[in-house]
């Protein structure tokens, strides 16, 4: 315990000492406690990024491997998009270039301008217009299982048909969205409504399609996140 002061000034200078303590004691209260709220908000953010997809999409996906192609022509880079996901899966499991054993020996997916009539692995096959407001729609053909009839997917090997909405025009940016995330359909994987988020130039997640009102960033949200890559690698047995 402090001795009782009595003189005016000593009381004064006693008093300033302690304002001074109080006034460093609640700084650095303070600033401990901001310090410990933006780790908290750090940490919280990193682990709420990533995500595990909640849904899959198609009762069956390419499987093992399969051919990415694009017979006819169209404006999106199948090569490049089939290296960047071999590249996040680990893995060579995309071919580009062939529609040779689709529905036979291996699974496909192919990409063609809609309303046009392609030639898969020597069968004609109409393609269908893209849903309406959409810049491109995946369909299936798994058998019985199918919303296109081209005659050649089977269940052992799926035939998935992506109708791009030829009729616009899409930049560099749309266009790298639309090839690496209709890809993923033929693995089953499906529109996630997941929020967007950035780590430096990079925009995530990939299968958020704009449609949900949470992503701000689309369709600059062209990278698979690892939740994404893991739930490919799972649903198709790679």
């Amino acid at each position: 315990m402090m001795p009782r002061l009595t003189n005016s000034a000593a009381v004064l200078k006693h008093a300033r000492r302690r304002w001074r303590r109080r006034y460093w004691l609640g700084v650095t209260v303070s600033v401990v406690l901001l310090a410990v709220a933006a780790s908290n908000a750090s940490g919280r953010a990193e682990a709420t990024a990533d995500y595990t997809p909640s849904t899959a999409g198609y009762t069956y996906g390419v499987g093992a491997y399969a051919w990415v192609a694009e017979p006819s022509g169209t404006v999106l880079d199948i090569s490049g998009a089939v290296a960047t996901w071999n590249g996040w899966i680990g893995s060579t499991r995309l071919f580009a270039g062939s529609t040779s054993g689709c529905g036979s020996s291996i699974s496909c997916i192919v990409f063609a301008n809609d309303g046009t009539t392609v030639t898969i692995n020597g069968t004609s096959c109409a393609v269908p217009q893209a849903t309406s407001g959409a810049w491109a729609t995946a369909y299936i053909e798994a058998g019985g299982y199918k919303n296109i009839t081209c005659g050649i997917g089977t269940t052992t090997y799926p035939l998935f048909v992506v109708a791009l909405d030829d009729e616009r025009t899409f930049n560099a940016t749309q266009k790298l969205h639309i090839v690496r995330h209709e890809m993923a359909h033929g693995m089953r994987l499906w529109d996630e409504n997941h929020t967007c988020w950035t780590s430096g130039a990079t925009y995530y997640p990939l299968l958020n399609n704009g449609t949900f009102g949470t992503c701000a960033s689309y369709p600059n949200n062209t990278v698979a996140t690892t939740g994404e890559i893991n739930k490919a690698k799972s649903l198709n047995g790679w």
